[in-house]
């Protein structure tokens, strides 16, 4: 066997594992999210992201079929949790808000906003630091 075709077989292998795993697990559920006090953002309640911003807003865009949104989403609640006392926390998908509006384009991403601007932005799975820094900041 060539080397070409043991790397492909192998790569062909990891993606399938990669699938296979990413299928089996589900992801948090809305009602984790609304455990850890995150609000479920919908097209009715959108008027209250809008509303109070003199406090920081973060919102998760993400989609139930998302390998990476699922991995994600626990370390978003985890954040949520520890700064509920600091800002407010939003999960969005697109079967409840219509992204074009908020200019997302791939999933997940994660926004803080304070008195309507973005401060941050992070797109896909990756460290919250920042985000602990703008809130920590915010007086």
């Amino acid at each position: 066997m060539s080397e070409r075709l043991k790397s492909l077989l192998t790569i062909g292998i990891i993606i399938g594992i990669f699938l296979l795993l990413s299928t089996l697990f589900k992801g948090p559920s809305e009602q984790d999210f609304e455990k850890a006090g995150i609000t479920i953002l919908k097209e009715a309640n959108q008027s209250e992201l809008l509303s109070n911003t003199n406090i920081p807003t973060m919102i998760l865009f993400n989609t139930n079929t998302c390998s990476v949104c699922k991995i994600f989403a626990p370390k978003f609640i985890d954040f949520a949790k520890k700064n509920r006392d600091k800002a407010r926390f939003f999960v969005a998908t697109p079967t409840n808000v219509n992204f074009d509006e908020f200019k997302v384009w791939a999933y997940p991403t994660t926004r803080i906003y304070y008195k309507g601007e973005i401060l941050e932005e992070l797109v896909g799975n990756g460290s919250l630091y920042k985000f602990q820094r703008i809130i920590d900041n915010i007086k």
